[in-house]
């Protein structure tokens, strides 16, 4: 998923509240994914009030901004488009098992109405011998001939009432039979056993499944288009996803390890490092010690040539700019730079009118270059 960095916020130096303007948190964040804030520090967002106002842990580090710049880093997304695919396989197992089962079950339904067949039909064969005997024995007793023959009728009328029934059980039989074949039908529909892999040997399943078998789908690799990464390592993900090489480097760190921005002071000035290799330094230097007296033509300037050495050296030479500034406002000063090198410059302060020190206020100054080629 991409970074979010749609409108501008605003946030104040030690708060955790983060406004925005043009923004749509609601929907493009969750809690737990990352903050960048417009001072580049990376924050963790722990709750989205609306679409335009979030809170952030550790309460804003740098200085008040209004319409800044951010981004939302979606760190929770991976997991839930995981855990939906893992659900979704589940679902499928679960309805598969239960099929197998219910073709379990209509052949044994089955196989009950092949018996309950071959029973009645051994009534039958039973019926029509009592019949032939109940004739027998009219012949024989001609006196209880008429009770025979009502014998006789009985026997024959309960034969057909047990052929009825055999038929019966016949077309049951039939029924159950073609309810088995659907069955099987919707199993192998449902699971295509050239699919399916067993955990322990890591051979193909050439038969239905059962609840106890423990197989899993062979291929495990979600593509890119139904929401996966179409891959089975981390490198080939990020490129099935499009992902350049900004997306395993931290933010903030150590440029030579990797980061993308490092910032850092020391008694020399402030400096910032780019992924890029570009360098930026400052320092503000205090120049009430300063005394401008010394006449050059028709301005005036300080007796000594001072240093700055860079926070940070340079591959080479920068641009360097030096500005100067007074309590009262009322007289030109600047400051001269000259022998500009990769770690220093010299400088010193100039003015229109001669004046001791304690006049000159600060003395700010900016080096722009390069760290790396």
């Amino acid at each position: 998923m991409s970074w979010y960095r749609a409108g501008t916020v605003s946030v104040a130096q030690n708060s955790t509240t983060v406004t925005g303007a043009a923004t749509a948190f609601a929907a493009n964040s969750r809690v737990g994914d990352g903050f960048v804030g417009p001072d580049g520090r990376e924050y963790e967002v722990t709750n989205i009030a609306s679409d335009r106002v979030l809170s952030i842990l550790p309460a804003y580090k740098g200085e008040t901004v209004a319409g800044g710049t951010y981004a939302v880093i979606p760190i929770q997304g991976y997991n839930k488009a995981t855990a939906d695919a893992l659900r979704k396989v589940s679902e499928s197992f679960v309805d598969v098992t239960s099929s197998v089962e219910a073709a379990a079950q209509s052949a044994a339904a089955a196989n009950e109405d092949r018996l309950a067949v071959d029973l009645a039909a051994d009534k039958v064969a039973a019926n029509l011998e009592s019949a032939e005997l109940a004739a027998q024995t009219a012949g024989q007793h001609e006196t209880n001939a008429a009770n025979s023959a009502s014998a006789a009728n009985q026997s024959a009328s309960a034969a057909g009432q047990s052929e009825a029934q055999a038929n019966q059980y016949r077309q049951a039989a039939a029924a159950s039979a073609a309810a088995a074949a659907a069955s099987e039908g919707n199993v192998s529909n449902k699971v295509n056993v050239s699919d399916i892999q067993d955990l322990l040997t890591s051979t193909a399943i050439n038969k239905p499944l059962s609840a106890n078998q423990g197989r899993v789908l062979a291929n495990q690799i979600i593509p890119v288009e139904r929401g996966g990464t179409g891959s089975t390592t981390s490198a080939s993900a990020r490129t099935a996803l499009g992902l350049k090489s900004a997306s395993t480097a931290d933010i903030v760190g150590v440029v030579a390890d990797g980061a993308i921005i490092e910032s850092a002071s020391n008694s020399n000035g402030y400096f910032v490092k780019y992924a890029d290799g570009t360098l930026l330094c400052s320092y503000k230097a205090d120049g009430v010690s300063q005394a401008i007296t010394a006449s050059t033509g028709s301005i005036f300037q300080a007796g000594a040539e001072l240093t700055w050495t860079y926070p940070v050296a340079f591959i080479a030479p920068p641009i360097v700019n030096g500005n100067a500034s007074r309590n009262d406002g009322t007289v030109i000063i600047g400051c001269f730079i000259r022998a500009v090198s990769a770690t220093a410059t010299l400088w010193r302060l100039w003015s229109s009118t001669a004046f001791s020190a304690g006049n000159v206020k600060d003395v700010l100054f900016t080096a722009v270059g390069r760290w790396k080629a």
